[in-house]
C-alpha cells in the first residue's frame, strides 16, 4: 500500500496531521518574529562641531545648538562631499538664546497646541561659514555657496548625512 492510497484511505487522520504541522509552522514562525525582540527606536542624528568646523561628531538630532559637549558649545555642522572622498563644512548652525527660550516654551504646550509659531520658530536659526566671525540669520543668508558649496573641480558637493 502506498502513502497516496493510505492518505485517501483516512481522511480524518490526515486532516490532523496536517492541521498539526500548520499548527508547529504557525508557532515556529510566531517564535522568530518576537524572539528577537521590539526593534529599536529610530533616532534621527546629525553632525555637530565644537571646532569652529575641523572636525565634527554625530549626536541627537533633536538637539537644537548651540548645546554643551564636553565643556565646549557644539553648533550643527553641515557636512559635505566632494567626488574626490573629501569631505568638509559648509556652513554652521546656531539658535539665537531668544529663539531657544521660544521653542522651549512651545515645546512644553501640546503637540495640538503648539500651532504654526512653534514650526516657524524652528526655521529662525542663524549660519555662518566656519572662520567667518560673525553669525547671520537664515532668513538674511544669500550666500549660495553656504547651501550649494562647490569642490575644487568646479562640481557640486553633495551633502552627508549621518548613519
Amino acid at each position: 500500500m502506498g502513502i497516496r492510497q493510505s492518505i485517501n484511505e483516512n481522511p480524518i487522520i490526515t486532516s490532523v496531521i496536517t492541521g498539526l504541522i500548520l499548527t508547529l509552522a504557525i508557532v515556529f514562525i510566531g517564535y522568530q518574529a518576537c524572539r528577537t525582540g521590539p526593534a529599536a527606536p529610530f533616532k534621527p542624528k546629525q553632525f555637530f562641531s565644537v571646532d569652529d568646523g575641523a572636525t565634527w561628531f554625530t549626536d541627537d538630532a533633536a538637539k537644537l545648538p548651540p548645546f554643551d559637549h564636553e565643556g565646549k558649545e557644539a553648533y550643527r555642522a553641515r557636512v559635505f562631499r566632494c567626488p574626490d572622498g573629501k569631505m568638509f563644512v559648509a556652513r554652521l548652525e546656531r539658535y539665537p538664546p531668544v529663539i531657544l527660550r521660544k521653542i522651549d516654551e512651545a515645546s512644553k504646550r501640546p503637540l495640538n497646541q503648539r500651532g504654526n509659531d512653534w514650526i516657524a520658530l524652528q526655521e529662525e536659526y542663524e549660519i555662518k561659514k566656519p572662520g567667518a566671525k560673525t553669525w547671520i540669520p537664515l532668513a538674511d543668508g544669500t550666500d549660495i555657496a553656504m547651501f550649494q558649496p562647490k569642490c575644487s573641480d568646479g562640481s557640486r558637493a553633495q551633502p552627508m548625512m549621518p548613519k
